[in-house]
């Protein structure tokens, strides 16, 4: 499978925002994004994505509506609740971006301490 986006740029403006509405609408509490596009990427295969819920039900909605984007099978998801995510230490091993801040000042400067 080929990359995702052109540059780490066009993945706000192509990706992010579809993502982000369909989260808000489903419950989600926060989306995160890390991996190669996270780290500024030039050319990521994929969308590294951490959802978390508090509750089952509101995850199988938004897994529903992911299947129908065009790119979902390009999206590589991780969910876990706000307590697994605290036992976990996953945000400070995986250095994840929540959606909501991404910029794209961010993911190019980011790229350029590579």
């Amino acid at each position: 499978m080929g990359p995702i986006a052109k540059s780490t740029k066009s993945v706000r403006s192509a990706w992010v925002p579809p993502l982000q509405d369909l989260a808000a609408r489903h419950g989600c509490v926060t989306l995160y994004l890390f991996g190669s596009t996270a780290r500024g990427s030039n050319s990521p295969n994929d969308l590294d994505l951490l959802a978390v819920y508090d509750t089952l039900e509101n995850l199988d909605n938004f897994l529903l509506e992911l299947d129908k984007l065009d790119f979902s099978s390009l999206v590589d998801l991780v969910a876990m609740t706000p307590s697994e995510l605290r036992a976990s230490r996953f945000l400070l091993r995986s250095e994840a971006i929540p959606v909501g801040d991404l910029t794209d000042v961010q993911l190019t400067s980011r790229h350029a301490l590579e």
